[in-house]
């Protein structure tokens, strides 16, 4: 059975099972803090979407104008539009947190993805975390988890056995 442990010091919660607070590279990340790494992160996948939409869609859509049922065209380019900006998104996360447990929203604002034992985490790992944000996102009750967790965990979190800490 886990030993609940923690080093005492006043409004630090204990840990299950990851031995003491010090023994971890940073305290686990408030929510509000992960919260703005995400915002940013989302800002900067919407830019990328964009860019490449744009890139690729050009042709499409100047083609489309051509079509009589535009309609259907239009509608094409917005579930193209939908499925790049998942392949991006599911690549930035899975890419950036296998390699260095970071995205660069996570970077600028000094936090970063590990285990719960405080090794790095895999790239399988990071696909299985991220791939978690979609149940975390059913009325975000997944995310504000984190919230009320002692180890400040989301549902992605725990699904994927990791934490988000201050370095």
């Amino acid at each position: 059975m886990p030993r609940l442990s923690g080093t005492g010091k006043p409004g630090e919660a204990p840990i299950m099972g990851i031995g003491e607070v010090s023994s971890l590279p940073g305290k686990p990340a408030s929510v509000k803090r992960r919260f703005v790494a995400l915002v940013m992160d989302d800002i900067l996948l919407a830019f990328i979407t964009i860019f490449l939409a744009v890139l690729s869609g050009f042709t499409f859509t100047i083609g489309a104008g051509s079509f009589p049922g535009k309609a259907w065209a239009i509608g094409t380019i917005g579930t193209s539009l939908k499925l790049t900006y998942f392949i991006v998104w599911l690549t930035y996360h899975t890419a950036f947190l296998g390699s260095t447990g970071q995205t660069p929203g996570k970077k600028v604002l000094g936090l970063q993805v590990i285990r719960t034992g405080g090794e790095k985490i895999s790239y399988a790992r990071a696909l299985g975390r991220t791939l978690g944000y979609i149940p975390s996102s059913l009325l975000y009750i997944g995310y504000m988890w984190a919230i009320w967790d002692r180890r400040k965990q989301a549902w992605h979190d725990k699904l994927a056995d990791t934490l988000v800490i201050r370095v």
